[in-house]
């Protein structure tokens, strides 16, 4: 085994520890459909690694991949402000109305 290769796996299993770590220290505090999305940035993210530690070139079925995968993450970022903004638009116009906001 080469050396790059050596490194390349090392990267991979510290990766694997740093992301699985984020992840569930991240679920304290986010909901799981938001760590979902970026936990799905795992498939872009390895085959740029590949492309520039291997060299390899993804071909047109992973970059159909990886390109259906950002549009998922896209729409999930979206849908998820849209929610918050709308959320948080309803409690200031209810604030201004001044009605209680505290109750549910």
């Amino acid at each position: 085994m080469t050396t790059r290769t050596a490194l390349y796996v090392v990267g991979i299993g510290v990766s694997k520890f740093v992301s699985g770590f984020a992840i569930f220290s991240a679920l304290k505090v986010v909901k799981a459909y938001i760590s979902t999305a970026v936990r799905m940035f795992v498939v872009p993210f390895s085959l740029l690694l590949d492309y520039l530690l291997m060299q390899k070139v993804p071909n047109s079925l992973q970059a159909t991949g990886v390109m259906l995968v950002m549009l998922g993450i896209v729409l999930i970022s979206v849908y998820t402000w849209w929610n918050h903004r709308r959320v948080e638009l309803q409690k200031t116009l209810l604030e201004k109305l001044h009605f209680d906001t505290d109750q549910k």
